[in-house]
């Protein structure tokens, strides 16, 4: 009788003790609109369109999609079209299947590759010097305060990239360039490499930028190019395009490993194209996971804002690459917000995905100065240094 009492004395306790620690889980990380906040626009950054400097500047947020099922991009797309009503930027969604006249003159097999040459003829046909922005659609906005005017190309820059913080890459997914002859060039010389990339696993329009850049390169800076093509050439997965990304970079640097490599903006043609550091303050994304799904408001745009890869684990574990948890409460956003002074309601913050500037850039930090082990570990396998 005493062992029978000891037994269920300790099955109760047991789950008394369960249910407190999950409580107190439950309360620090529940996903409850009541555990929110919004960020009150600064006058400096509410719809600040009649500053004589930028009141002339024309900004087109474009994405081009070849489907029309887009529910795997809800947060993002809202976000982005929000985002842009309010700041009076024009927004286009473009589906290439509507536009057959200028799908006739890009017969590529790659949709990634086709969408650079449908967005070079779109754009040949209006929105002279105007500034494009261009966005894949799981790119979304975290801070709707922030305004493209302080990111646009400076000086002799035509074509801005970002390089990527969980490998080596440039990427492909955004950029901001000034719509004119030698930016739609360039687009058709990327689109072009569908025909160009090796018959391997070749990451598609992303590895492809990098080839498309080292054309702009001096010949002599390009010597070493075919020790590199050959690693493209004979790729098997995503750590072979890996390798063969690291070995292009070496070469854009002018293969210098010294200081803090990521640091760095990557230069092209003279400087009309320019690949901004990691650690950029000119960056205008990154990806949401790096961070855990945490922000600062240093931050803008977040991109990998898929609806599949969300999940709502309460202790924060990722079960796959590129999982995320939503840091905003999209239940209560209300699109008819967007064009009034209330708009920044539609960024309702979870409290806890909230950090300082300084948390944030540590968590970054850390993370790329590990990607940066990885990125001379594959230099030294190559024999490169």
């Amino acid at each position: 009788m005493k062992t029978k009492f000891k037994y269920t004395l300790a099955l109760v306790l047991s789950i008394f003790i369960t249910y407190l620690f999950l409580s107190s889980i439950i309360k620090v990380y529940k996903l409850d609109s009541t555990d929110t906040f919004v960020i009150h626009p600064s006058s400096t950054s509410h719809l600040n369109l009649n500053n004589s400097k930028t009141k002339d500047i024309k900004i087109h947020i474009i994405s081009v999609v070849d489907k029309q099922d887009l529910s795997n991009y809800d947060t993002a797309l809202n976000t982005v079209q929000c985002y842009a009503m309010q700041r009076g930027y024009t927004y286009h969604l473009l589906n290439i299947k509507d536009y057959s006249s200028i799908l006739a003159k890009c017969p590529y097999n790659d949709f990634m590759f086709q969408r650079h040459c449908f967005l070079s003829y779109y754009l040949s046909l209006v929105y002279e010097d105007d500034y494009v922005i261009f966005i894949d659609t799981d790119l979304g906005i975290i801070n709707p305060n922030k305004k493209f005017e302080d990111y646009l190309p400076r000086g002799n820059e035509q074509f801005l990239f970002v390089q990527r913080m969980f490998n080596y890459e440039i990427m492909a997914g955004t950029f901001i360039f000034k719509n004119t002859n030698y930016s739609r060039n360039f687009l058709l010389s990327w689109a072009l490499y569908d025909y160009k990339k090796p018959d391997s696993f070749n990451g598609s329009d992303n590895v492809a930028l990098h080839a498309v850049l080292m054309d702009l390169m001096p010949l002599n800076k390009q010597i070493k190019r075919p020790f590199c093509q050959a690693i493209w050439e004979s790729s098997k997965n995503f750590g072979d395009c890996s390798k063969f990304v690291a070995c292009m970079r070496y070469l854009f640097s002018d293969k210098d490993v010294n200081g803090s490599i990521f640091d760095k903006d990557l230069s092209f043609d003279d400087g009309k194209i320019v690949a901004l550091s990691k650690h950029s303050k000119r960056r205008w994304m990154r990806d949401v996971w790096i961070t855990d799904s945490e922000f600062s408001m240093d931050d803008f745009m977040f991109h990998s804002m898929k609806e599949v890869s969300l999940h709502w684990n309460i202790v924060r574990v990722p079960h796959h690459f590129g999982d995320w948890i939503n840091p905003i409460n999209m239940k209560s956003f209300d699109i008819l917000k967007c064009n009034t002074n209330n708009y920044y309601e539609n960024w309702s913050y979870y409290f806890s995905y909230f950090k300082s500037a300084a948390f944030i850039e540590n968590k970054i930090k850390a993370y790329n100065k590990k990607i940066e082990e990885e990125y001379i570990i594959d230099l030294k396998t190559l024999k490169l240094i």
